[in-house]
């Protein structure tokens, strides 16, 4: 008996929760696309730290390369994250 009256009352719980789940893939769809923003800053932000580097303090490629990898890593978090979540 209590199973029964547990199981009606999650199937209706479960009705009133579908609407929250809507916002709450709003939600997500903005971060996700206002994390999108700032990878695209901080990839320039890197190359462009890189760039000067390289032409006005001469430094080698090999000096500035652990800038850019980490810029491509920072940038790419967010595409990464989205494609493990699904």
């Amino acid at each position: 008996m209590f199973k029964k009256i547990l199981l009606i009352a999650l199937a209706v719980n479960l009705a009133f929760a579908a609407g929250g789940i809507d916002k709450v893939n709003t939600l997500a769809q903005d971060i996700e696309s206002a994390l999108f923003g700032v990878s695209i800053i901080a990839i320039t932000i890197a190359f462009g730290i890189a760039g000067y580097r390289m032409a006005i303090l001469k430094q080698q490629w090999t000096e500035v390369l652990p800038v850019v990898i980490g810029g491509v890593v920072i940038g790419s978090a967010s595409s990464l994250a989205a494609l493990l979540v699904g």
